[in-house]
């Protein structure tokens, strides 16, 4: 329900599928839904689940049939999920998916040490450049894995979330 958020010890992801890539997260944002779902939720999550759809990682571990990407590949994850194969996506509408869901509302997220991401294709590699460094935004971490975004709309919003649910574990 509403304001109902934990910070919890889940399992690490067991065995993935042959599409599937498994994620250790090093970066994590708390998007306007997210807030949304701590604060009027659940309203489009499917309880019980991890949340968190904007974020990025290293590839730990890759299935059978990934190709694109090896392991200790740092990349993003796009939110939405499509199947690739249904005649909305083969017509490039993947927003329409007879399949679609969104990683962090109807399956686990990112705001977990590991998430498990299917299929493969959602994720992008990063490059180098940007793997680097950081670009010169209004971001602050409150630890090396909680950034609040100021000057961002969302970024007060979520501060606020986080000295109200998180802030004594971070202590």
């Amino acid at each position: 329900g509403p304001h109902d958020i934990r910070v919890e010890d889940v399992p690490q992801p067991g065995e993935i599928g042959p599409e599937d890539v498994l994620i250790a997260v090093s970066k994590a944002a708390i998007c306007g839904s997210d807030s949304s779902e701590w604060d009027h939720g659940p309203v489009l999550a499917v309880a019980p689940v991890t949340l968190g759809h904007e974020f990025m990682g290293v590839v730990a571990q890759v299935g059978a049939r990934v190709n694109a990407l090896s392991v200790g590949d740092r990349v993003v994850s796009g939110a939405g999920v499509s199947c690739g194969d249904c005649e909305w996506c083969r017509d490039g509408r993947t927003n329409l998916c007879e399949r679609y869901y969104t990683l962090g509302l109807h399956v686990n997220g990112g705001l977990a040490e590991f998430v498990v991401v299917a299929p493969a294709a959602d994720l992008a590699r990063l490059r180098e450049e940007l793997t680097a460094s950081m670009p010169d935004w209004p971001w602050r971490f409150l630890d090396e894995r909680v950034l609040i975004a100021k000057g961002i709309p969302g970024g007060w919003a979520t501060q606020q979330m986080i000295k109200l649910a998180i802030a004594p574990v971070l202590k």
